[in-house]
């Protein structure tokens, strides 16, 4: 089974891609408009020659500004990258030039990479518009924002390009346990939904050419059989479906904005295959984490250790992860009501049956309150771990070296994902406990229950957000280079709750989040900014909030019902905003919900809301 195909020309009704033959490198050239996109890539020394440039300058988007007859943007360095045969990046650093002359041809390029390496160089051609919008940009434009495929920052328009590496998007990241890079439709997705928040808050062409660039990216990494192939745990280019997903999710959105016809075809093709590799349960369907636990002999390549069970009729090789199954029935379902698919429609409502099926087992309580309890005390920070008395810290010690090793053992034996308190396990077979699952688990929970009101998830949202405060956890991601990346999905969990719930707690909450993002210095998560097609109102316009000053973050909390907006100090000072600046008709109030004035004064970690 082929995992890549070959491409040609990909046409979009307003983008195209396409494979340009040359002698001295290989073209793929992303035609946007008026404007162009080149990716070069060299196999061996070679001369490249800009014509008509006469000045080079630092642009404020990033890279550099190549001007004269005609206007080009360089986003990065050429850069050196070794490949393997599946196009993993296995080594990477910035491309020599043996030469760089500017006279009156214009700008010529002497590229000299390593040998075994090929040279990555990426050229804007650009339009008037494009020229200006690149060097006019607003501070919404140049914030940090964090990915949810990578973990890693955008910080600005060129910042696309540590992503998009000849024509298909990577994780900015090597990846355990190759530790080479792979592509990812989840950073793929991610970089969509805050360019379309950038879109609405800016109204730049800029970044609605950004985003056809990634639907062209997604669409030319399908394979023929639907799926998406990603390889990174093995050589064998397994398929992650969370991953897929994401690539799904992108579709939609893009195919809810009706931007080309033709999505509705690889959307198509995308789900079946999903449909294909999913499990049925007991209860009804369970759609897998990726292609390895199809079969018991492939799993035994997967990275992690794990135990065969065949809890709630499942196949021994399936290792039941909660939050891909979660969020692979939220893409199909959105698939099955835009393009009217009753069979998808069928098959979410199992998946929904078996969500439920799995969340209500609660087997052996006594002995998981027994159990979890010395568990749960690895999860304080290190202050209130140093502060228990001794007979707690042996409890504690006992746990995390001896039960949480062993602790599968006991969910095979007894199967359930929800512990007593509120915790939601990744998985019931996997050995160890990753915390920053939780984060995930209540996003992906949050998205599914409002999508399905009549589902009752709300008591294990509710108890998860407590347990995460009441145990300590959410300090303690802190404290853990590893697991920080959990506040960026923390915040996207208490964003959809906010539109779902006008609580003010889940707001000050949602603030506090914002706040420890900005303190560990990994940005907000892009659904923030309300670009998200899927919370049902990203394409409505958004009010002048790129006008913000430097030091404001903002989350939309808008719904169909009425706009709400979030606002976030983050400078080092008091920062003074006129509410005129940011769109008549909305009251501001403070965090005790008292009327604040025309004129918001926000400390930092201070937050303000406006309705």
């Amino acid at each position: 089974m082929s995992t890549t195909k070959t491409l040609q020309t990909l046409r979009l009704a307003d983008a195209a891609r396409e494979l340009v033959p040359s002698l001295d490198a290989e073209q793929l050239i992303d035609r946007l408009g008026e404007a162009e996109c080149r990716f070069l890539r060299f196999r061996g020394p070679a001369d490249h020659l800009l014509p008509g440039v006469s000045r080079i300058r630092a642009c404020p988007a990033g890279g550099w500004l190549l001007e004269g007859k005609e206007n080009f943007w360089v986003p990065r360095l050429p850069m050196a990258r070794r490949l393997d045969s599946q196009g993993h990046v296995l080594e990477e650093t910035a491309a020599p030039l043996s030469g760089l002359a500017l006279d009156d041809s214009g700008l010529t390029l002497s590229l000299a990479p390593p040998e075994d390496f090929v040279t990555d160089l990426i050229i804007w051609r650009l339009t008037p518009r494009l020229h200006q919008e690149l060097t006019d940009l607003t501070p919404i434009e140049t914030q940090a924002y964090f990915l949810w495929g990578s973990h890693t920052q955008y910080r600005k328009p060129a910042d696309l390009y540590l992503h998009l590496i000849h024509g298909f998007v990577y994780e900015n990241r090597a990846s355990w346990p190759k530790y080479w890079k792979i592509c990812s439709e989840n950073d793929a997705h991610a970089l969509y939904v805050l360019f379309s928040g950038l879109e609405r808050a800016t109204g730049k062409t800029l970044y609605r050419l950004f985003k056809r660039q990634l639907i062209l990216s997604v669409l030319s990494r399908q394979a023929e059989d639907g799926g998406f192939y990603h390889g990174e745990w093995t050589d064998a280019m397994e398929s992650h479906f969370r991953l897929h997903t994401s690539a799904l999710h992108l579709l939609l959105d893009a195919y809810e904005e009706k931007l080309d016809a033709s999505i509705a075809t690889a959307l198509e093709r995308g789900v079946e295959f999903l449909l294909r590799h999913a499990e049925r349960l007991e209860s009804g369907l369970w759609f897998l984490h990726d292609s390895l636990e199809l079969t018991a002999e492939s799993m035994r390549q997967s990275p992690f250790q794990w135990l065969p069970c065949r809890a709630f009729g499942k196949s021994a090789s399936n290792m039941l992860v909660l939050n891909t199954h979660l969020d692979t029935t939220v893409a199909v379902d959105r698939g099955a009501r835009q393009l009217e698919k009753s069979a998808w429609q069928k098959a979410v409502n199992e998946a929904n049956r078996t969500t439920e099926t799995i969340l209500a087992a609660t087997p052996a309580t006594w002995l998981y309150r027994l159990v979890f309890g010395p568990i749960a005390l690895s999860f304080l920070p290190s202050e209130r771990a140093a502060a228990l008395p001794i007979w707690q810290r042996a409890l504690k010690r006992l746990g995390w070296k001896y039960l949480i090793p062993y602790f599968h053992h006991l969910k095979c034996r007894f199967p359930r994902l929800v512990m007593p308190g509120g915790y939601l396990d990744r998985a019931l077979c996997l050995k160890g406990i990753s915390t920053a699952y939780q984060a995930i688990n209540v996003m992906d929970l949050v998205r599914l229950q409002a999508r399905f009101p009549q589902l009752k998830l709300r008591p294990y949202i509710d108890d998860a957000v407590a347990f995460t405060y009441r145990s300590g956890l959410w300090q303690r991601w802190a404290e853990d280079e590893r697991t920080r990346y959990a506040y960026g999905f923390w915040a996207e969990a208490l964003h959809r709750l906010c539109l779902l719930d006008p609580d003010p707690a889940l707001r000050s909450r949602l603030a506090g989040t914002m706040a420890k993002l900005e303190e560990l210095g990994l940005g907000q998560p892009p659904g923030l900014l309300g670009g998200d097609w899927e919370r049902g109102i990203a394409g409505s316009p958004q009010r002048d909030l790129h006008k913000l000053l430097p030091g404001v973050r903002i989350a939309d909390l808008s719904t169909p019902a009425g706009a709400e907006y979030l606002l976030l100090g983050t400078g080092k000072g008091p920062v003074r905003l006129d509410t005129g600046a940011l769109g008549t008709g909305l009251n501001w109030t403070d965090p005790e919900g008292r009327p604040m004035g025309p004129e918001l004064s926000l400390q930092p970690g201070q937050w303000a809301v406006g309705r």
